[in-house]
């Protein structure tokens, strides 16, 4: 037998052993939990907007919505047209949506550049309860 460092060759054949075994079994359980907890700060917010977008696709997919049809004025009987009342209604109109900005302008051949523009703010959007195309 010989010393290493104050210690028996057993000793520090014991010690390189264990060593190498710590290494080989990966990283410990602390790091994994660690993980774990990360990736759950970082997904939680994300599952209302999962939600919203997959509502969305579906509801696009799964609906049978074609062209909206105008539905046939019911006629009013005299005495309906007596007790209707008269009310004023104001339509505001917001400005162009998103979805038009980037598929329904000119010139079409920069519709990859709009599209891409909007995919980025959507991705700027991500953390929020918000969307460009939704």
């Amino acid at each position: 037998e010989f010393e290493v460092g104050g210690m028996s060759s057993t000793t520090a054949q014991v010690k390189v052993a264990a060593a190498l075994v710590q290494a080989a079994a990966g990283p410990s359980l602390w790091w994994v939990f660690g993980l774990f907890v990360v990736a759950g700060v970082l997904l939680l917010p994300l599952l209302p907007k999962l939600r919203l977008w997959s509502s969305a696709v579906m509801y696009m997919l799964l609906s049978r919505d074609t062209k909206w049809q105008p539905q046939p004025v019911p006629r009013l009987s005299e005495r309906q047209k007596a007790r209707a009342v008269c009310k004023r209604l104001v339509f505001i109109r917001h400005g162009e949506s998103c979805w038009n900005q980037v598929f329904n302008r000119s010139p079409k051949w920069l519709i990859p550049a709009r599209l891409a523009r909007s995919v980025l703010s959507e991705l700027r959007l991500l953390p929020r309860l918000d969307s460009v195309f939704i």
